[in-house]
């Protein structure tokens, strides 16, 4: 593998991120329910847009019950063999996917440190209906906003191709890092960090049962968690069926004498897909301070109209990071403006409830500022 750089910028995906021990029929379970959200939310926008192009926040305008509301047939989750033959779960493994998701929570943080922690519910209520060998899930609403972004975040994965994977459970998570490290080709874990997030440390669970370090020894580790995925991922990415797989070099504690231990890995994600970035005029600097005062008055007008909301200081995280972007698109702070402009005067004239739930909406979708 190439030696690159070791300057990476941090990209932060609060889904692959978390701490998660997916077998993969719960991933697939999971996927099936992604992909389905994703296509609703796209068809209620792309009804809005021909009538309210600049109000699109699921939180005023959809029925939530429309997106949120699931039926997941059992084929719906069959695995193909390395035979050609479709294996279609039993209704045991069917329930027992369902129950695993139910039962869980994505993690984000840890507990026992002072930075920031949550637990995010990833389904509500499931029921399965033998006359349709279906499962019906109603999703929990307060994960409605973490979807949201989940779907919005450049470094998003497609549940779609997250479905192809059968041969081992860790190719799920090794192909989400791979997304979310896309752009910037590559990134590093230590084995503490990988062993953490995929649930292979020692921990007590919920109910009080403590669950030993797994893999102990570097090669078992290396074999049976990081080659496995790695090489389930590049077949597929041969075959046409993967757009990312990677590589990957030990990282050796050079601080200790005598033999040297592997302390983590420098992973090169490889994709058949470029990011195009398009070319757009720079800010020049005397027009700096004028941009910023703009900002500063942007920023002060949408602060009333989040006081109550649970996210007070929504309005400057935004405006910060709007500016980062202004800095490369000259035109943006001007179609900002005007968008706000416009939503307030809706909102004074009745035609939307709130202010803060439109802006977020609209600055998600097309700043991706979350």
């Amino acid at each position: 593998m190439t030696k690159k750089k070791n300057y990476l910028v941090s990209q932060s995906n609060e889904f692959t991120e978390s701490r998660k021990d997916w077998p993969i029929m719960v991933a697939r379970a999971y996927c099936c329910i992604i992909e389905t959200f994703n296509k609703r939310v796209d068809m209620y926008i792309s009804a809005q847009e021909k009538f309210e192009p600049d109000c699109l926040s699921l939180f005023d305008n959809v029925s939530l019950k429309d997106v949120l509301r699931y039926n997941i047939k059992r084929h719906q989750l069959a695995v193909e063999g390395t035979d050609g033959k479709i294996n279609i779960p039993s209704k045991s493994e069917f329930k027992k996917a369902f129950e695993f998701l139910s039962d869980n929570k994505i993690i984000i943080g840890k507990v026992d440190d002072e930075e920031h922690w949550k637990k995010i519910p990833l389904i509500g209520t499931v029921e399965y209906r033998p006359d349709i060998d279906c499962m019906i899930v109603n999703q929990d609403m307060g994960t409605i906003e973490f979807l949201l972004g989940l779907k919005n975040k450049y470094t998003a994965f497609n549940p779609a191709m997250a479905m192809k994977f059968k041969s081992s459970q860790y190719s799920f998570p090794f192909y989400t890092w791979c997304c979310q490290w896309r752009d910037t080709g590559e990134f590093k874990l230590s084995v503490r960090e990988i062993k953490h997030r995929l649930m292979l440390n020692e921990y007590t669970d919920d109910y009080g049962t403590l669950h030993k370090e797994a893999y102990m020894k570097p090669r078992d580790f290396r074999r049976e968690v990081i080659d496995k995925a790695k090489n389930e991922i590049k077949a597929l990415f041969d075959a046409g069926d993967c757009d990312v797989c990677f590589d990957y070099e030990e990282i050796k504690d050079e601080t200790r004498p005598g033999r040297k231990r592997t302390i983590g890995f420098a992973f090169s994600v490889i994709s058949k897909k470029k990011r195009v970035v398009q070319e757009k005029k720079e800010l020049p600097s005397y027009l700096i301070p004028q941009y910023n005062k703009r900002l500063v008055e942007l920023r002060s007008v949408l602060i009333p109209f989040f006081s109550r909301s649970l996210d007070k200081n929504w309005p400057v995280h935004a405006i910060n990071e709007l500016g980062k972007q202004v800095q490369k698109d000259m035109k943006l702070l001007d179609k900002v403006e005007r968008y706000v402009s416009n939503t307030i005067n809706d909102f004074h004239n009745g035609k939307i409830k709130s202010v803060a739930a439109a802006v977020r909406g609209w600055f998600r979708k097309n700043l991706g500022i979350i």
